[in-house]
């Protein structure tokens, strides 16, 4: 058999997939943006994410963890004016997808030895942005 070992542990074997890589991954982005005055434009833009399921170690590694796939789904619209001054509404993370996007084991962090990194939470807010440089 044709493999990694590890200390003596057969841990992988060809074809098995890399630590942390999803087998599929899929985004996808849209802009709109249009003119409502001489110095006054509307913009919106949406995109997702997603990301299938993921080892953190090689699957035969006794210290393996398979972590879910998720989809991440954001919106943003708002107004610029005069190519300066940009006002957006935001939501990120529209449908609170509860996402692990990486897992630690580790003795160092006892009593509780599993540290998760998670995706961020559905967070809605407005942004004003202010450019120095003038785009004409």
């Amino acid at each position: 058999m044709h493999g990694i070992r590890l200390g003596g542990a057969f841990v992988g074997q060809s074809g098995d997939r890399l630590p942390g890589v999803s087998k599929h991954q899929v985004s996808a982005a849209l802009d709109y943006e249009s003119p409502l005055a001489q110095s006054l434009s509307f913009h919106a833009h949406a995109d997702v994410a997603y990301r299938s399921d993921f080892w953190t170690e090689t699957p035969r590694s006794a210290d393996a963890v398979a972590l879910s796939g998720y989809t991440l789904v954001n919106a943003r619209s708002g107004f610029a004016v005069d190519d300066r001054w940009r006002i957006d509404a935001y939501v990120n993370n529209i449908t609170n997808s509860q996402g692990i996007s990486s897992y630690a084991y580790t003795a160092a962090f006892a009593p509780h030895n599993h540290a998760y990194v998670v995706t961020r939470p559905r967070t809605v807010g407005i942004q004003l942005n202010y450019s120095l440089v003038d785009k004409k």
